[in-house]
């Protein structure tokens, strides 16, 4: 099994020593485009979010993958080392099932990963850089995702990054009813962040940009001011929060000083990279809280955990299944099509006494089932044989066909 990923997340690096490998979703397609025309990768897909940069690779070994890696992000050896985690074959699908029940997410059992996974498969089939293996694996790795949230309760809440911001402001606020906050950012992130406070009784502001304004969608409750006067909106701001996908700061440290002069405001930064200004936590009056200040671990119950980690099993088991026995799949088809074939020839003297206008319908109608029920028979042998006697069962019924033929052909 060829299937390899490197990654930089939360664990081992700072959010700081993250935002030097963040990816914006150009940069990433690019990415993947590269693994697999420069570097030769089956398949390839690049998942980049507020705590974590993964690239995923099919057909590599990990030497190659670390070296590509090397090459298109300048990534130098003692970072690889000392930031970067490796996981190769069964170890990398078991990684990928688990984070997408938010196992391996800073705040557990997050909601939000399971749509960058589903986002990051999809962005790579735009791209035509994934292939079969890695498409099938991030399938399964969404559908397990979803059966874990549907059937187990990890934690008392499952917090997305702007449900922990918004509690994180209400705890050191006391309430948020009432309070003047603007979001930046009309993104996935900031239209959640700006629902989450207008729910709570806040009276919330959200920028847009003036090219977005005409396919903006803007939060019921909430009033939206143009990007360009968010410093001017600051004045009268007590909680700000910034959700974007600029590779820019939104909030410069000393364009803020200048506009508050001392004045507090409670800033959160959902956003990697950074969108305000690290600086600005110096700033007197500033409380800046980014990404790993709101990183929540709260305590998972050891049986919902045991109960995750079986559910995990069945799918990472269905998934090496179908690895290993997807060379298969064209004998299969090649076997099913020939019994479908040889059971057309058997019954050529019963259609010609059907009436010539249903002898086609049913001539196809008895190809397809026959062809659909014998690959059945032969997939369900696979849940009872292991991989070598499967095989071995395929060739002897590909050799039985081998006589029928030969039969048929003599008479």
């Amino acid at each position: 099994m060829k299937i390899e990923m490197i990654g930089i997340d939360y664990q081992k690096a700072s959010v700081g020593e993250r935002e030097r490998f963040a990816l914006t979703a150009s940069k990433s397609a690019a990415l993947g485009a590269a693994m697999v025309k420069r570097h030769g990768a089956s398949g390839c897909v690049v998942l980049s979010t507020c705590n974590r940069t993964e690239l995923w690779c099919n057909g590599l070994c990990r030497c190659e993958l670390q070296d590509a890696w090397r090459r298109e992000t300048g990534c130098t050896p003692a970072e690889l080392e000392r930031f970067f985690a490796a996981r190769s074959g069964m170890d990398a699908v078991r990684y990928l099932l688990e984070l997408g029940c938010g196992l391996h997410s800073q705040i557990l059992g997050e909601d939000q990963i399971l749509t960058q996974i589903k986002s990051a498969a999809q962005a790579a089939q735009e791209g035509s850089s994934i292939d079969p293996v890695l498409g099938t694996l991030f399938r399964v790795a969404a559908t397990a995702g979803k059966r874990v949230k549907s059937a187990v309760r990890l934690t008392e809440k499952n917090l997305s990054v702007p449900q922990s911001a918004v509690e994180a402001a209400r705890r050191l606020t006391g309430t948020l009813h009432g309070k003047h906050c603007l979001v930046i950012g009309n993104g996935e992130m900031g239209r959640l962040t700006c629902r989450l406070l207008v729910e709570a009784g806040a009276n919330v502001l959200m920028t847009l940009r003036q090219y977005k304004k005409k396919d903006a969608v803007v939060p019921k409750g909430c009033r939206a001011v143009p990007y360009e006067e968010r410093y001017r909106c600051l004045s009268e701001t007590e909680l700000l929060f910034s959700a974007t996908l600029s590779p820019h700061y939104t909030i410069e440290a000393e364009a803020l000083g200048r506009t508050l002069r001392g004045k507090k405001l409670l800033c959160f930064d959902l956003a990697m990279p950074r969108d305000i200004d690290p600086a600005a936590g110096s700033l007197e009056g500033i409380s800046l809280y980014d990404l790993d200040r709101l990183g929540v671990e709260p305590s998972c119950d050891p049986d919902s955990l045991r109960q995750v980690e079986e559910l995990l099993s069945d799918y990472a088991e269905e998934f090496e299944r179908w690895y290993h026995f997807r060379e298969f799949v064209p004998v299969v088809g090649e076997v099913s099509a020939a019994a479908s074939a040889l059971t057309a020839a058997r019954l050529e003297k019963t259609y010609k006494k059907v009436p010539p206008e249903l002898r086609e319908q049913l001539r196809r109608q008895t190809e397809n089932s026959v062809e659909k029920s014998f690959a059945k028979l032969l997939y369900g042998l696979r849940d009872h044989l292991d991989r070598e006697h499967w095989k071995a069962c395929l060739n002897a019924v590909q050799d039985v066909i081998g006589e029928w033929r030969e039969e048929e052909g003599q008479g």
